[in-house]
């Protein structure tokens, strides 16, 4: 059965790259919640349907730690989005791999936040190049190629890459990096990272 519902996820996902261009960034419907310290949140998905893989943007503004769990309907931890210390800003994928399915966001922390539920549609696509900074999940868009990942940060840095074929664990390295990968065709790729980041394909 939990393979059965990982599948179903998973073609969910893949079934998002036909339909990314149906809506703009601009356009995407989003839902927003905000508090201060530790909370847990009811949260919904832009579809209606709670089982749509998303993504979601995370803000603290605090000075200590920041910690966000996915929680199912049981209300058992499924995942770990976000654990670090102050101030902090990112966008994270939840329900990618379809092992659970979010109903609440148990989050821990000492200064006000903000997390914005985004549908696949906004997230960002590029073909030859993209770069940003920390935690993001953005779109590839084309053929196979190899692409050169850089990464100018002192912690974890974890690239994961989800598409037709299943999920890939590209980078998981600590510190600074660069190295190369194959990108087999479109495929959302999310980025665990502290400092600035950069992909190149060729």
């Amino acid at each position: 059965m939990k393979k059965l519902l990982a599948m179903a996820a998973l073609l969910v996902l893949l079934g998002a790259f036909g339909a990314f261009t149906a809506t703009s960034p601009a356009d995407a419907k989003t839902l927003t919640y905000k508090g201060s310290g530790d909370k847990i949140i009811k949260i919904g998905k832009p579809s209606g349907k709670q089982t749509e893989p998303v993504v979601v943007k995370l803000s603290y503004s605090g000075s200590s730690n920041f910690i966000v769990y996915a929680l199912n309907k049981k209300l058992k931890k499924t995942d770990l989005l976000v654990n670090t210390i102050g101030k902090y800003k990112g966008t994270v994928p939840l329900d990618f791999q379809g092992q659970a399915v979010t109903y609440r966001l148990q989050i821990q922390a000492q200064g006000s936040w903000k997390v914005t539920i985004k549908p696949l549609s906004s997230v960002r696509h590029f073909t030859p190049k993209v770069a940003g900074r920390g935690d993001d999940v953005v779109l590839y868009k084309g053929g196979a190629r190899v692409a050169t990942i850089k990464h100018n940060g002192t912690s974890n840095f974890i690239v994961k890459a989800y598409n037709k074929d299943g999920v890939e664990l590209l980078v998981n390295e600590i510190g600074k990096y660069k190295g190369q990968s194959v990108l087999s065709g479109d495929s959302y790729l999310t980025l665990s990272a502290d400092g600035a980041w950069s992909i190149v394909t060729k």
